[in-house]
């Protein structure tokens, strides 16, 4: 806050944090004070226009109202041309813009002296052509001789990271505490936190110089005494910050015993989703997603096992996927349990024209006749149980898209479902579904990128656990499955030298496997997620927001289907 102060030499701010550390908050104080002691113009840049409006109604509005130094800064609402809306504030001498990086028109509404980037490594790698959102919005600020920018956000991927080569292009300043032992200042890392095996509860902070051990209790004195270092000398006004959830005051709910008993169940699961979340929103560092070890066909093969039944115990349901080809249909049957450890059952390939739907020689049933029989086969436990599969899902992006809608269009009630694949970047597995399509039938369309990224780094786990894939030693798992499904490989994609994104490129021509894997993951994000948290006898294969709704015990209602 004294660096974005206008009687502070510094231009640029750069913020690396963790989640919930305040960095917002100083966003909001700094357009207070912009308001109140120092009007000038004042954009601030959310991921997404939607996320700008909450924040303008959720904290910002608020603020206005009950600050008495800001109420009646910005005029009343409700009066006619107050200039007070949603995503614009304006005051006197100068006006407040709420906007999104995924708006190229908000980005180019204004010049702006004062410039907020909010979670920037959530932002888009391009906005309506024009190249990087926060490059754009920075070119609003030129005008301004004593411009300010405020960059901020919790670091998500190494690859594609914003806020990190920000920071690393500033001066670099680090929270330098001291040692209530030897007064020894030093930075707070993940690796000086310590506790005896089995007991993270009582996590102490072992002194870097002294090694004794540092109590929780006594960092509010420690952050009291704090200052703020600088690693790095450079003749740019950047300023950068870095701080992470170590440094969350004493009392809050990040202690140091809840982020060592985090990370203790998280080691002991052998989650790694879990502990890339934990890295990114408490550490504040980024992700590397190639620091595992490359991923070789012939050690997945070598995994197989011989399960006790066609279908291991802990499944708690199945889910199918369909991968439509010229000549055939290849499907696969899997199971899923707790923490999303999951067993391939079974795959088929279904030989003949997907073109044709139904045969007139009965003794000779087509492609969709065979694949329809096998759907409804049921899969057996070891105590004899009897499983069938939950949800299916059919891919109906190749060339036989027409006859796709047309298997699926009478089995919606049955929870078939038609997917179709798509490469833009996007942190969601279902990226969006939609009726509008020849068939009228429900589509969603699922982000490979994103599911692919999941399974790769599901491959590099070799214990069972949360997120381990199992296959069984049948014929149809032989070596070219696994050489299918490590058939891709995640490459940069850049702009002017610049990495902005990747994608997934195959090393070899096929690759139906690892298609498979992306549906069936598909087909579980479909499943409702509160299925995890009821034991497995109470397990039914309803599906949240069900658009068939014949499902014994769902009902529509205005808002979709609910639950009886």
């Amino acid at each position: 806050m004294d660096c974005l102060s206008p009687s502070n030499p510094i231009r640029e701010v750069n913020f690396m944090k963790c989640a919930q550390i305040g960095g917002t908050e100083t966003g909001k104080n700094w357009m207070g004070f912009t308001i109140d002691r120092a009007p000038t113009s004042m954009l601030v840049v959310e991921p997404t226009v939607d996320v700008a409006s909450k924040l303008s109604k959720q904290k910002v509005a608020p603020m206005l109202e009950e600050v008495p130094c800001l109420k009646g800064k910005v005029r009343d609402a409700r009066s006619r041309d107050s200039g007070n809306t949603i995503l614009m504030k304006e005051f006197l001498g100068g006006m407040l813009v709420f906007t999104g990086a995924n708006s190229g028109v908000g980005l180019r509404f204004m010049s702006a002296q004062n410039l907020m980037l909010d979670e920037v490594d959530a932002y888009p790698y391009d906005v309506d052509g024009e190249g990087s959102p926060v490059e754009v919005a920075k070119k609003r600020t030129l005008t301004y001789a004593r411009y300010k920018i405020y960059r901020l956000s919790t670091p998500l991927l190494k690859r594609t990271s914003i806020i990190e080569p920000a920071y690393e292009n500033s001066d670099q300043r680090i929270y330098m505490v001291p040692c209530p032992h030897c007064d020894h200042g030093q930075e707070l890392k993940w690796s000086g936190l310590t506790w005896k095996k089995g007991e993270p509860e009582n996590a102490v902070y072992l002194c870097n110089q002294c090694e004794k051990p540092i109590p929780e209790h006594h960092k509010t004195v420690m952050l009291e005494h704090g200052r703020w270092e600088a690693q790095k000398v450079i003749r740019e006004l950047v300023a950068g910050f870095k701080i992470n959830a170590l440094y969350a005051p004493y009392g809050w709910v990040n202690s140091w015993a809840r982020l060592a008993m985090d990370w203790s169940k998280m080691v002991h699961d052998n989650d790694q989703l879990a502990i890339q979340t934990f890295i990114n929103t408490n550490l504040g560092e980024t992700w590397d997603e190639d620091g595992g070890e490359k991923i070789e066909h012939s050690d997945l093969w070598e995994r197989r096992e011989i399960y006790p039944a066609p279908v291991p115990d802990d499944v708690m349901y199945l889910t199918a996927a369909v991968d439509v080809q010229d000549d055939r249909l290849e499907a696969e049957a899997k199971g899923w349990g707790r923490g999303e450890q999951s067993w391939n059952i079974e795959k088929q390939i279904f030989w003949g024209s997907p073109g044709i739907m139904t045969s007139a020689d009965r003794s000779m049933p087509s492609v969709w006749e065979l694949l329809d029989i096998w759907l409804m086969k049921p899969f057996a436990k070891i105590d004899e149980t009897l499983m069938k599969i939950s949800i299916v899902v059919i891919d109906s992006g190749g060339h036989h898209t027409k006859e796709v809608y047309q298997f699926v269009r009478p089995r919606q009630s049955r929870n078939v479902f038609a997917v179709k694949g798509s490469n833009q970047p996007g942190g969601n597995i279902i990226a969006s579904h939609s009726r509008n399509n020849l068939g009228r039938v429900l589509l969603r369309t699922i982000g490979t990128n994103a599911a692919k990224d999941t399974i790769y780094s599901r491959l590099r786990l070799h214990s069972p656990g949360p997120g381990y894939i199992h296959w069984p030693q049948l014929p149809c798992y032989d070596e070219e499955h696994f050489k299918q499904l490590t058939a891709e490989a995640k490459v940069e994609k850049k702009h002017k030298g610049v990495v902005i994104g990747s994608y997934y490129k195959k090393t070899r021509a096929r690759n139906e496997a690892l298609d498979l894997e992306v549906m069936n993951m598909a087909a579980l994000a479909i499943m409702n997620p509160q299925l995890y948290e009821l034991p497995a006898s109470q397990v039914t294969p309803s599906i949240k927001n069900n658009p068939a709704g014949d499902q014994p015990g769902w009902v529509r209602r205005r808002k979709g289907w609910i639950k009886r």
